[in-house]
């Protein structure tokens, strides 16, 4: 199961991106391509069907000798260098008043004849920086880059943990007691502690105190995290756990309790437990009626291990 959820999130993750990349590309070599007068569909094609940027790298090499600057007159493809356009013979460059030769517009003083050259703006306009070239070429840079480091993260996690189970066990703290001679371990500190704490509340409530035990050895090693449910304040109550894996493949448990408020109920006791490989080391999620009970969960490191294995494991 974690491998199929490892799975779907690295789907979630690189088709998408792969996806925008292609539109990027397309958008760009195909309004590159109106511009200079080249065949827009063919070499949009070409650049998002070849994979790894082979059609890109192409259409880059074929559209050398392509200008994207027109005329101002009659809207032919011109070349930068032009002086005056080939098609209809409107002037492209600016020229001295006095000699006739080609000058640049920020020229105060005509080279040539040392004519005064006043301010114009050039009929055809200089070829901008392409910036949607640099952010095409940024980007068939840094994905492979990225899905590289993706593909070492992905390779390197746990994938493998599966197998977990839970079991719960829930009643009053009288019968709890009267099931003493069975094993039950309520007077073992710090679960005794823990349950006199838990007597103090003053307003309805719950209360967890959980932890994460290392079990078996060798091939046989797996991890549980166990807690003890205490219910104050509700009558009718009920305990439901969801079991959660994430993408390393840590398994944890939410509690979902549910019940009636009533201050003359007598407090709950409820234990839960769940196994697998690997097993979360946050502590519960848990919620009561629907809201979550936050700052609620106690963690406790050092207890003898039957304190949370007092009943068999259901697998």
């Amino acid at each position: 199961m974690a491998v199929t959820r490892s799975l779907i999130f690295i789907l979630l993750i690189f088709v998408p991106l792969i996806l925008a990349v292609i539109v990027f590309i397309g958008v760009y070599v195909w309004k590159d391509a109106k511009r200079r007068d080249m065949n827009a569909p063919a070499w949009t094609l070409i650049s998002i069907i070849l994979p790894c940027f082979v059609g890109l790298g192409i259409y880059l090499a074929a559209r050398y000798g392509h200008s994207k600057l027109h005329c101002p007159a009659c809207g032919q493809n011109v070349k930068e260098s032009f002086i005056v356009c080939p098609h209809c013979g409107a002037q492209l460059k600016l020229r001295c008043p006095a000699c006739g030769i080609p000058v640049e517009p920020e020229w105060k003083v005509c080279p040539q004849c040392a004519a005064p050259l006043p301010m114009r703006t050039p009929p055809l306009q200089e070829e901008k920086k392409d910036k949607g070239l640099v952010w095409v070429l940024g980007i068939c840079i840094l994905l492979p880059a990225v899905l590289i480091l993706l593909l070492l993260l992905f390779s390197l996690a746990p994938f493998g943990y599966s197998g977990h189970s839970s079991v719960q066990t829930g009643n009053t703290l009288a019968e709890w007691q009267a099931d003493e001679a069975d094993g039950w371990v309520l007077e073992e500190e710090p679960l005794q502690g823990w349950l006199e704490d838990c007597a103090l509340m003053e307003e309805p409530g719950v209360r967890v105190l959980w932890q994460r035990l290392y079990c078996g050895e060798g091939d046989d090693e797996y991890q549980k995290q166990v807690c003890y449910i205490y219910v104050y304040g509700y009558s009718e109550t009920q305990l439901n756990i969801n079991i959660s894996t994430s993408l390393w493949g840590n398994v944890g448990m939410k509690l979902n309790l549910t019940g009636r408020r009533d201050n003359g109920a007598p407090p709950m006791l409820y234990y839960a437990q769940v196994r697998a490989d690997k097993v979360s080391g946050n502590e519960p999620a848990v919620y009561l009626n629907g809201a979550e009970q936050k700052g609620c969960a106690e963690k406790t490191e050092d207890i003898l291990s039957t304190i949370f294995d007092p009943s068999p494991i259901t697998e």
